[in-house]
């Protein structure tokens, strides 16, 4: 099954149509006039963010190089047929306090190509902004990165750290994706590891074979996608590609969250947890403070 194609939603029929029941949509209509549906290209990119140091990773999230961004089009980029990419471009910004090759510096040189999508509310989050305006081009979300990626390339199935939501915003080439629901993960998963479903280990994932695919489709240039909470997906590259993302949780989640630090204490992305809720927890928080601190922002006024 395709997932759902919409366009000329408002803000409050996002919330009320996905946000809060959960459901993927992708969105058709919200690029159409930005600068980057036609800038955004491999020579663009080249020229614009020249000097930049990139983020390089496998299909599991494992850093593997920083390299320059011409290095990774010259090796990866306009590969003949049969001869695919496997490395990927996630050049995240700051989501940790620490020094490294943060992508801040590349979205502040393109934040004037592109903007909020329409349909996309400014307040309500909980991360990041406790309910400040926020906008994806300028402000600090977790996990916000530009993805690019040669053809083939791909992003092994997983579930967005922390239970946060995503955006994916498809500007160059096109990507497969396969989503399967929430509840499909004990299918799909043993422990913390995810099934490989293009290569499943039946001894490791012996139920693999009961998931049921949700949804199935292609994400073309203009189109964005929205992948709820706890949704696992798996994405690839079928032509060299450029994407921007970014990860939210929604003031509607709070329960969500404090669920999952419950069952979650020992989160491996707590230090990214704890610098988006810094202003909530503190700096020092460990994931029994963050949950405490949740508990008492969900507390009615």
């Amino acid at each position: 099954m395709q997932i759902p194609r919409i366009a000329g939603i408002t803000r409050q029929q996002f919330v009320e149509h996905h946000i809060l029941p959960n459901q993927p949509v992708i969105v058709t209509d919200a690029m159409q006039h930005w600068p980057a549906r036609t800038l955004w290209n491999p020579d663009y990119f080249s020229a614009r963010l020249a000097g930049l140091q990139v983020q390089v990773y496998n299909d599991l999230f494992d850093l593997t190089n920083v390299t320059t961004l011409d290095d990774y089009f010259d090796n990866h980029f306009d590969r003949p047929d049969g001869d695919a990419s496997h490395d990927y471009v996630r050049w995240y910004s700051q989501l940790k306090d620490v020094d490294f090759f943060w992508s801040d510096e590349a979205f502040a040189r393109l934040a004037p190509d592109w903007d909020t999508p329409y349909f996309l509310p400014t307040t309500g989050y909980l991360v990041p902004g406790l309910g400040e305006p926020v906008t994806p081009p300028v402000s600090l979300f977790p996990y916000r990165g530009l993805f690019i990626s040669g053809r083939g390339a791909r992003t092994r199935l997983h579930r967005d750290p922390w239970t946060t939501s995503a955006m994916l915003c498809q500007f160059y080439g096109s990507k497969h994706v396969t989503m399967y629901a929430p509840d499909q993960a004990p299918c799909l998963m043993a422990g913390e590891q995810f099934v490989d479903i293009r290569d499943p280990d039946p001894a490791r994932f012996p139920r693999f074979g009961e998931a049921r695919i949700q949804y199935e489709d292609e994400l073309q240039p203009g189109e964005i996608l929205f992948i709820p909470s706890g949704w696992l997906h798996h994405v690839e590259s079928l032509q060299d590609s450029i994407s921007v993302t970014w990860n939210f949780l929604h003031a509607s989640g709070v329960e969500r969250l404090r669920e999952h630090l419950r069952r979650h204490p020992d989160d491996s992305e707590i230090d990214v947890m704890r610098f988006f809720l810094a202003d909530l927890a503190g700096p020092q928080a460990t994931t029994g403070d963050i949950e405490k601190a949740l508990a008492a922002y969900a507390q009615p006024a």
